[in-house]
């Protein structure tokens, strides 16, 4: 989720283009809503840590948050 919509903010629409260096693809809603194709290739890891750092909303699934961190995952 992107707040700023990136079609409003150069910030957001760096936010997008970074995530396409890395590998990532993505389609969207109204340019806030976005949702990200982690291709097998890209390091999910390193795609979670962008987003941390970046202090974006997000979520993920396939797998989801509780298979990759059972035990209540790392401290954010």
């Amino acid at each position: 989720m992107l707040d700023p919509p990136a079609d409003a903010s150069p910030e957001s629409q760096a936010v997008l283009d970074r995530l396409r260096e890395l590998g990532c693809g993505y389609e969207g809603m109204k340019h806030r809503l976005i949702a990200l194709d982690i291709p097998p290739t890209v390091d999910l890891m390193t795609i979670r840590e962008f987003l941390i750092t970046t202090e974006q909303e997000w979520e993920h699934s396939d797998p989801g948050y509780d298979e990759l961190f059972p035990n209540g995952g790392p401290a954010a």
